[in-house]
């Protein structure tokens, strides 16, 4: 999205975006990685620093096209034969394009490690099942940056033992959100950036059936 130059653009809403996953671009071929589930939470940024009850939430699950890694199941819960009762992501991204468009604009998704993960894949999907969905009047953030810059040269998150409240956060969270690059959805990568290493050898745990290339298992038989 283009805007004046040396002109600074107040972000209105804040959407933190959150996806699951067949399974990880750097243990199977990118184009086998699918979206499971799509979580959202928007909140107005003014009433950010406020205690956060003025929220809208969409969660939805999403029935892949591939196979869900056992890795994946095990990590998330879901797995195809969960998921085969569920909308596919074609469909669920209308929903999630006219919840976006009841917010409050301008609006930036937020997303941890999105630059790497969240929003290529969330493109790709868009790209494959729904092209006529248009996100890019949306900005896009990642908040790793931020956060890198808040903890400084703590090398391992687990050091970092107090865990402040939102309203007791000081002004260098803030200064650091504000320094992060906020780029529009339509520059970011439309494919995942890691190559795949090894194709998994264990897909959707046998005990509740496998759906290979997005064909789900046959329904339970009653007893």
């Amino acid at each position: 999205m283009d805007k004046p130059p040396g002109q600074r653009r107040q972000i209105e809403t804040l959407v933190f975006l959150d996806l699951e996953s067949t399974g990880l671009p750097d243990l199977m071929p990118r184009r086998k990685v699918n979206v499971t589930e799509v979580a959202l939470i928007a909140v107005p940024r003014k009433l950010l620093r406020t205690p956060l009850r003025c929220l809208h939430k969409l969660s939805l699950c999403v029935q892949p096209r591939n196979a869900v890694t056992l890795d994946a199941a095990n990590i998330t819960g879901l797995d195809n034969w969960d998921l085969q009762w569920c909308p596919s992501f074609g469909e669920t991204a209308q929903v999630v394009e006219k919840f976006l468009y009841t917010l409050q604009p301008p609006i930036c998704l937020v997303a941890h490690n999105g630059d790497k993960f969240d929003f290529p894949l969330l493109r790709a999907e868009l790209k494959h099942s729904a092209p006529g969905i248009d996100l890019t009047a949306f900005f896009c953030c990642d908040s790793l940056p931020a956060f890198r810059e808040i903890l400084g040269d703590a090398a391992d998150p687990q050091e970092v033992t107090e865990v402040l409240a939102l309203g007791e956060i000081d002004n260098e969270f803030w200064e650091a959100f504000e320094a992060a690059d906020i780029t529009s959805a339509s520059d970011s990568d439309e494919q995942l950036p890691s190559q795949p290493v090894e194709r998994p050898t264990h897909q959707t745990p046998q005990t509740k059936g496998l759906a290979y290339d997005g064909i789900p298992p046959p329904p339970k038989k009653e007893t």
